[in-house]
């Protein structure tokens, strides 16, 4: 974890760490904030780091509880740490030792965010699949959606595959043209279109969670699709214009032209 640092106030000024921050103000901006130091509490909090860094410690612990063999700690040391030691008197929350512990769906969850003025992150640990989501943002705000929202979608897929490595679910290499985002001010943010499944399909951003709006798209002919709703009936027709050199420049939905803008 050569990118990571006990101590952020090391970082400041440097281009190893982005600007920090503000939640949303009243008036929808957010305020830049200055330098930070963590000084007597930056054991709890002072640490910075990046999702590459989290991801090989993510892997540290599954490799560590799998072999059971000591690499830093014993493996039952990190299971103990993983144990559920204390439960708010709501009984809704619940710790382990530095680890949260909660239960969703019959799956137990381990993991920890971060906070100081400016920054957040949270580390999300799924033990029984071994799948670790990570969020990182340098602004104030509720960074642990992204992290659930990112296991709830990426989780499936990744299983699927597991069990089905042959299976494979590639889209049509013509279709690769179109993979972009879209600009669909001032309706609302962006489009992004993904493959997804063997197809397309289309999400507005920004969103806490793009499954609710994600579209399904069939492909009719030429550079026109169509949104597939519940049910297998078609929806909204989605045409992509491309200029003489065959670059897609716009989606158009419903006679409404979105330039694309990467």
């Amino acid at each position: 974890m050569a990118s990571t640092v006990p101590e952020i106030g090391d970082l400041q000024g440097t281009e190893k760490l982005a600007s920090g921050y503000s939640a949303l103000r009243r008036d929808g901006n957010r305020k830049k904030l200055g330098p930070f130091a963590a000084r007597g509490m930056a054991p709890a909090f002072g640490f910075a780091s990046t999702v590459e860094d989290l991801a090989k410690f993510a892997s540290w612990q599954f490799r560590l509880l799998e072999t059971g063999q000591y690499e830093i700690l014993q493996a039952n040391t990190l299971r103990e740490m993983q144990r559920m030691h204390y439960l708010d008197p709501g009984w809704q929350k619940s710790w382990g030792l530095g680890f949260m512990v909660f239960r969703e769906e019959g799956k137990t969850f381990v993991g920890h965010g971060g906070f100081c003025p400016g920054y957040q992150s949270d580390l999300l640990i799924q033990l029984d699949d071994k799948i670790a989501t990570i969020a990182i943002a340098n602004a104030v705000i509720p960074i642990w959606h992204y992290t659930a929202r990112a296991h709830e979608i990426v989780a499936p897929a990744i299983e699927a595959a597991k069990d089905r490595p042959d299976e494979g679910n590639a889209i049509p290499v013509n279709f690769g043209k179109y993979i972009g985002t879209y600009n669909s001010f001032p309706f609302s943010g962006e489009f992004q279109v993904i493959p997804w499944k063997g197809a397309l399909a289309v999400v507005r951003f920004p969103i806490d969670n793009p499954m609710t709006v994600l579209r399904r798209l069939k492909h009719i002919e030429g550079d026109t699709f169509r949104h597939i709703r519940e049910g297998d009936w078609l929806g909204a027709e989605y045409v992509f214009e491309v200029d003489a050199q065959g670059r897609v420049v716009h989606m158009v939905i419903d006679k409404s032209p979105l330039p694309r803008v990467r």
